[in-house]
């Protein structure tokens, strides 16, 4: 879930994806007060799956539409969005938890 879409920023997942390995998403341009540095830090939680696995509540990419006041994926039915709303999609008691992994990834951004 792309919470910033909730503030007054607002961000959101490209529709449709460029390609099945590839997740895009845009950030509205801001500076901080009395900041005069051109370089932000972006935090994500990332879980990946499979290309062919079709998104559920647990992997799935949802942004919030203003307009519409309501959550959608990038891809599956508007359903899988609706635990956006609590700010917690959890993981069901039956998946196997993954060993947390930490990686930085620099790249540039692009316009």
């Amino acid at each position: 879930c792309l919470v910033d879409g909730l503030t007054d920023a607002s961000s959101a997942f490209k529709v449709p994806r460029p390609g099945p390995d590839t997740l895009q998403f845009t950030v509205d341009v801001f500076h901080f007060a009395n900041d005069s540095r051109n370089m932000i830090y972006i935090t994500c939680h990332l879980k990946v799956t499979l290309a062919e696995q079709d998104p559920d509540e647990l992997n799935k990419a949802c942004s919030f539409s203003k307009p519409s006041n309501s959550w959608f994926p990038v891809e599956g039915p508007a359903d899988i969005c609706q635990c956006c709303n609590k700010g917690d999609c959890g993981t069901p008691s039956h998946s196997r938890r993954q060993p947390h992994v930490v990686s930085q990834w620099s790249r540039s951004a692009s316009q």
